[in-house]
């Protein structure tokens, strides 16, 4: 859905699990082969989008300074 809505502006950063790799990963484990487990997915994933143009125009972006509308 979110790619829909914004299909430049979206880059989903992610790894698909191996079947090993999806019986070492559930919501409750938190093992130290888990934890190396999902840090050297992340480092994959990370490692591929590291040059995407969409992923260096979003972290070259500045904000602009908030405006509050309020008054004391």
């Amino acid at each position: 859905m979110i790619a829909h809505k914004l299909p430049d502006r979206y880059l989903r950063i992610d790894a698909l699990q191996s079947k090993e790799q999806e019986r070492d990963l559930a919501l409750d484990v938190a093992t130290l082969e888990a934890q190396r487990t999902i840090r050297g997915l992340a480092e994959g994933s990370v490692r591929e989008s590291i040059n995407s143009g969409v992923l260096t125009s979003m972290l070259e972006n500045t904000a602009p300074s908030p405006r509050f509308f309020h008054s004391i």
